[in-house]
C-alpha cells in the first residue's frame, strides 16, 4: 500500500509494492510480465509522483512515512 499521494494506476500501484520491497527492476518485469523498459518508464512516473530522483529515496520517503522514522534504532 502507498504512502502519501495515491500513484495513479493499479500497475503503478503494483510497481511501487515491489520497488518499496527493494526488487529491482528487472525482478519487477520478470514478475509482473513486464518489459524492463516498460518497468523502467513507470519507475519515472513514480519518482516524479513522489518527488524523489532514484529507488533508494522512493524507499526513504515510504519508510519515514510509514514508521516516523528514517534508521530503526533497535539493533
Amino acid at each position: 500500500m502507498s504512502i502519501g499521494r495515491p500513484v495513479a494506476t493499479e500497475k503503478r500501484q503494483e510497481i511501487y509494492d515491489l520497488l518499496v520491497m527493494g526488487l529491482s527492476s528487472k525482478e519487477i518485469s520478470n514478475r509482473l510480465f513486464m518489459t524492463d523498459a516498460g518497468v523502467r518508464y513507470h519507475m519515472t512516473e513514480i519518482y516524479s509522483i513522489y518527488d524523489v530522483d532514484n529507488h533508494v529515496q522512493l524507499i526513504a520517503r515510504h519508510w519515514i512515512k510509514k514508521t516516523g522514522q528514517l534508521v530503526n534504532k533497535k539493533i
